[in-house]
């Protein structure tokens, strides 16, 4: 029997605050070149990898603070601490009025994947994946993945749900939540439509670190 994780997560809002407090500590110089690679990212980003990490809407713009929040989990993908799965379903995710529609996309096709949505706090649910998993060490861009692939298997892990749109800050603090419990936490994502076909991806960091 595995024991369901916990929703340790905090909304956007609080963190967001965070990165904002953060911001104001550094100097002119810093502030400066974030803003400019935020406008950057804006503008030129293209990485379907993005829509993974992070997922917005004509509703929810991406900040400033939840761009500092993106930045924390890209320095850990280049520097080989997050890992990542993904298995096919059906459909991309639904709205998030159509609960019971995106359950059953992952479950119908996954039944060694139980979803609660009843114990929920900041995220759309908890999860509990019963069985082996291989991981791979995750890249920003094709040019950097080497020719031998390294793997890591996970066993009987749980972690929280996350559908559809997605504020970088939430994905780093699903990331980051085994720093809280103590326990190894996985984050699964399932995305909006996107130049990716209907995909769950399951985000692992194996490095303990700091908010």
């Amino acid at each position: 029997m595995i024991t369901l994780g916990i929703d340790n997560t905090f909304g956007s809002v609080i963190l967001e605050e965070i990165a904002k407090i953060g911001f104001s500590e550094i100097d002119d110089f810093e502030q400066f070149k974030l803003f400019k690679a935020f406008n950057n990212f804006k503008n030129e980003n293209k990485n379907p990898l993005i829509n993974i990490l992070c997922q917005y809407d004509s509703k929810s713009k991406m900040t400033i603070e939840d761009f500092i929040w993106l930045t924390k989990v890209i320095n850990l993908i280049e520097d080989g601490h997050i890992w990542m799965s993904m298995l096919s379903v059906d459909n991309y995710a639904f709205p998030d009025k159509e609960l019971k529609k995106n359950l059953e996309n992952i479950t119908s096709r996954h039944r060694n994947i139980s979803i609660d949505t009843k114990n929920k706090h900041n995220s759309d649910g908890l999860y509990q994946f019963e069985g082996n998993l291989a991981f791979r060490r995750l890249y920003l861009t094709e040019d950097k993945i080497p020719s031998e692939l390294e793997t890591m298997m996970l066993k009987d892990f749980s972690g929280t749900i996350e559908f559809g749109t997605q504020n970088a800050s939430k994905t780093a603090m699903s990331l980051f939540g085994s720093n809280i419990t103590g326990d190894e936490s996985v984050l699964l994502r399932v995305p909006y439509k996107s130049e990716l076909p209907p995909v769950i991806a399951f985000l692992h960091c194996d490095k303990k670190l700091n908010l």
